[in-house]
C-alpha cells in the first residue's frame, strides 16, 4: 500500500528541493522561518571542523525531524565539496549520538546509508538546538517515481530489495532489543572526531522496556534468547506496569489477554516449527519507499544519449530507532511492490480497522482469482517471493516458498500483530479498538480450525479404518467437545478406532516425530493414544512406519492406517 505517513526525505532530486520558507514547518512547529535560519547554518561551519557551509536548501523533512541540505568546503583546497544534510530534531533530542557508530555497522553493507558526520546533542551550539551531520545519497525518494514505473522497472526494484532486506538480515544479534552504545557517547563530536573503526564494536542490545514516551524513559526489560521468551517478557512487564497503576485496571485485562494467545500460539507450535523465530537480525522497521532513494543507472552512456537508465536502488534512509528482532519480525511483506494504490480504495470492511500496518490486511485480498491487483502486479508480487524465498530461505523450491509465505502471510502474521501489543502498549483508544479486531479474529480463526478438524474426523471415520483427529489448539471448551465428539466415534461398533493427537498445525514428519500423545491427561485412557516413530515421509504418497501406512495430501496428515 502506498503508505501517507512521512519519513526524512534526504534525497537530492530537484523536485524534492525547495530554497522558499517550509511555511507549513514554520506555523505547524513554530519553526524560525528559513531566511534567517540559513545564516546560522552557516555559521555553523567553524563549530563542526569545515571551511564554510553553502548551497544551502530546504528539504521536505519528516514528523521527527526538520531537514536542510547544503555543501561542505573543507580546509584542504583539494578536497572535493562534500553534498549534507543535517537533521534537527523537532522536539526534544533523539539520540542521534547513539546514531553515529550504528552508521558506521552499516557501512558492511552493500548499499548506502547515511553515514553521520558531526553532531550536538546540546543547544550550545549556532543553531540554538541539536542537531546531526550526515552524509547525502544523491537520487530521489522511491515514493515519488515508483506510480509512474513500468512492470520491468518494478521487476528491477523487486529484485534489489530482495537483495537488501537479505544484507541487512546478515547482521546479527545475540539478543533481540533496542540498539545501544556499550560506552559513555560525547554529547558532540566534530567532523575529525567520528571516525572509529572499533565504532561498530560499541552497540549493544538492550530489553524494549515498557511504558508510554521515549526509549530512555521506558521501565528497562531483560534481554531474552527466543521470540516466545520475548513475547512472554514484554507480556508479562507490561501486566505489572499496569497492575502497579491500577489493580483493576482494563488494560492489565487485556495484557492478560494477550498472555493466554501467546500461550495458545505456543501450543500450536508456533515458535518451535519455523527457523525464522531461533535468531535476531538487524531489522528496518520503516523500509517503506519514502526512505528508499533511487537513481539512473546508466549502462551505457553511448545507448541512453538523454542521460537517463533504468533506475534502480542507490541507499536507504531513516536508521533511527533500528532494532535487533527474531528474523520472523522482520518478514513483513513489502506489499507496496505489487499494490501502490491509497489506502482509500481498501473494501471497507478492511478499511474500517486499517491503520497502515500491512499485517491487517487479509492475505486473501492478494489471491490471483481476486481483483484488485493486475496481472503485472501479480508477476512483481511472485517475482518477489520467489526472489526472497532464494536470497532467506536457501532455494526456490516449493518448500522454501512456502517458508516463506508462512513467515510473511501465515504463522508470522499472527506473531507480528500480537508483538505490536508486546512491544507499544496501549496509548490511545486506536489501539484498543486494535486489539479488539485482532482478538475477534484470533478466536474465530481457532473455531474454524476446531470445525476442520471434526469434519475431517466424520469424513475420515466413515472412509478410513484408522482415524487421525488434529486438535490444532487446546481450549477447555473446545477440549470437552472435541473428547465427546471423539468418544461418541469411538464407541460406535462400525466405526473404526479413533486416536486423538494434539499437536501443532506443523507438517506431517514433525507431527510424527514430536510424538505427541494424551498420556497426561486424565482423561486419556478413553482413547486409544499412539506413538509413531518415522523413517522417511514424502507428500502424495505412503509410507511405512514400522507396519503402519501413513496418508499424506500436500503437508497434512489426513490418516493412519494400521498394518493388517
Amino acid at each position: 500500500m502506498a503508505m501517507s505517513k512521512t519519513s526524512d526525505a534526504e534525497s537530492t532530486d530537484d523536485c524534492s528541493r525547495s530554497t522558499t520558507p517550509n511555511s507549513t514547518s514554520t506555523y505547524q512547529y513554530s519553526h524560525e522561518p528559513f531566511e534567517t535560519f540559513r545564516e546560522k547554518v552557516t555559521d555553523l561551519a567553524h563549530q563542526i571542523g569545515t571551511k564554510s557551509i553553502n548551497n544551502i536548501v530546504r528539504l521536505p523533512g519528516g514528523s521527527f525531524n526538520r531537514i536542510i541540505a547544503a555543501d561542505l568546503h573543507h580546509h584542504d583546497p583539494a578536497s572535493a565539496v562534500q553534498k549534507v544534510v543535517l537533521r534537527i530534531p523537532r522536539f526534544a533530542a533523539d539520540g542521534d549520538s547513539i546514531n553515529a557508530p550504528f552508521s558506521e555497522a552499516l557501512r558492511g553493507l552493500e548499499i548506502q546509508t547515511p553515514h553521520v558526520l558531526a553532531y550536538d546533542c546540546t543547544s550550545d551550539n549556532a543553531l540554538g538546538m541539536p542537531f546531526s551531520l550526515q552524509t547525502r545519497i544523491e537520487g530521489q525518494g522511491l515514493d515519488l517515481v515508483y506510480h509512474e514505473m513500468s512492470r520491468d522497472e518494478r521487476l528491477i526494484i523487486a529484485h534489489e530489495l530482495a537483495n537488501i532486506l537479505a544484507a541487512i538480515e546478515r547482521i546479527k544479534f545475540e539478543n533481540p532489543g533496542r540498539l545501544c552504545c556499550s560506552e559513555a557517547v560525547p554529547l558532540r563530536r566534530k567532523m575529525d572526531d567520528i571516525d572509529d573503526p572499533n565504532s561498530s564494536k560499541k552497540l549493544l542490545v538492550q530489553g524494549f522496556g515498557v511504558g508510554i514516551g521515549p526509549p530512555e524513559s521506558k521501565v528497562v526489560t531483560e534481554t531474552t534468547s527466543s521470540l516466545q521468551e520475548l513475547l512472554s517478557t514484554q507480556l508479562n512487564a507490561w501486566l505489572q506496569h499496569k497492575l502497579s497503576d491500577d489493580r483493576r485496571s482494563f488494560v492489565a485485562d487485556m495484557f492478560q489477554r494477550l498472555k493466554d494467545i501467546c500461550t495458545q500460539m505456543a501450543k500450536l507450535g508456533f515458535f518451535q516449527q519455523r527457523a525464522s523465530t531461533n535468531f535476531n537480525v538487524l531489522y528496518h522497521w520503516d523500509l517503506e519507499p519514502r526512505n528508499i532513494i533511487v537513481g539512473a543507472r546508466v549502462l551505457d552512456p553511448y545507448l541512453n544519449t538523454d542521460g537517463n537508465g533504468n533506475l534502480h536502488i542507490t541507499g536507504i534512509l531513516d536508521w533511527d530507532d533500528a532494532l535487533s528482532v527474531p528474523a520472523a519480525l522482520a518478514r513483513k511483506p513489502p506489499v507496496w511492490l505489487w499494490d501502490f494504490s491509497d489506502d482509500e480504495t481498501l473494501p471497507s470492511s478492511i478499511l474500517a480497522h486499517y491503520d497502515g500496518d500491512v499485517d491487517l490486511l487479509p492475505p486473501e485480498l492478494y489471491n490471483e482469482s481476486g481483483t484488485r491487483l493486475s496481472e503485472s502486479d501479480l508477476q512483481v508480487k511472485q517475482f518477489f517471493e520467489t526472489a526472497i524465498s532464494e536470497q532467506l530461505y536457501g532455494g526456490s523450491g516449493p518448500a522454501s516458498r512456502e517458508a516463506y509465505l508462512d513467515d510473511a502471510y501465515g504463522q508470522g502474521r499472527w506473531v507480528r500483530r500480537l508483538w505490536r501489543f508486546a512491544r507499544d502498549g496501549f496509548s490511545d483508544s486506536q489501539h484498543i479498538t486494535r486489539f479488539k479486531e485482532f482478538d475477534r479474529a484470533w478466536s474465530d480463526g481457532i473455531s474454524f480450525q476446531l470445525i476442520l478438524s471434526l469434519s475431517l474426523l466424520l469424513t475420515h471415520c466413515v472412509f478410513a479404518r484408522h482415524t487421525l483427529l488434529k486438535i490444532h489448539y487446546i481450549d477447555h471448551r473446545l477440549l470437552i467437545l472435541a473428547l465427546f465428539f471423539s468418544l461418541c466415534l469411538s464407541n460406535v461398533n462400525a466405526k473404526p478406532p479413533v486416536t486423538v493427537f494434539f499437536g501443532p498445525p506443523a507438517n506431517a514428519e514433525q507431527m510424527i516425530l514430536q510424538r505427541h500423545t494424551l498420556t497426561h491427561l486424565s482423561i486419556a485412557k478413553c482413547f486409544r493414544a499412539r506413538r509413531y516413530e518415522m523413517q522417511e515421509l514424502s507428500a502424495g504418497k505412503q509410507t511405512r512406519l514400522r507396519g503402519y501406512t501413513a496418508w499424506v495430501l500436500g503437508d497434512q496428515l489426513l490418516g493412519i492406517d494400521e498394518p493388517e
